[in-house]
């Protein structure tokens, strides 16, 4: 079985100075992402979680859309759904997003859900948020019939 953890342990060790993840103009090598691995996982143990114990990560990817804006044009939009007896609030988020996007990505509208539309295999249905991000737009009235 492979093993995320053993691969990352035996290319910091082996090739400590290569590059193992971009994100922008970040990037850090596999010695410095060993580190940050061994921080998260002592983190972890320190509250209880062992080997097998499911964890979910909070991370910046966030399903967001550009919706149209009276004056502005578009304006972002993101859908976001919170974890039971999470404190985040829209203000908080989109301070958060000011800090670690460009000016053009984060969003300046935030909708909580309980869920996101989903495939079967549990990919987002991007262009259904974007869908029902989008103002219902106004239906033509039906032609009246000439008698």
């Amino acid at each position: 079985m492979l093993d995320l953890a053993v691969l990352l342990e035996d290319s910091a060790r082996n090739v400590p100075d290569r590059v193992a993840v971009a994100c922008g103009p970040t990037r850090l090598t596999y010695a410095e992402l060993d580190v940050k691995a061994s921080q998260v996982a002592g983190a972890l143990a320190a509250r209880g979680v062992g080997p097998g114990d499911r964890v979910a990560l909070s991370r910046p990817n966030l399903p967001y859309f550009p919706v149209p804006h009276p004056s502005d044009g578009e304006e972002v939009k993101a859908f976001v759904v919170r974890v039971p007896a999470a404190e985040l609030t829209e203000a908080g988020l989109v301070a958060w997003c000011k800090q670690t996007m460009a000016a053009y990505k984060y969003p300046r509208i935030v909708e909580f859900r309980d869920s996101l539309p989903m495939t079967a295999t549990g990919k987002i249905l991007k262009r259904e948020l974007a869908r029902q991000a989008r103002p219902q737009q106004a239906q033509p009235a039906p032609a009246q019939s000439r008698s």
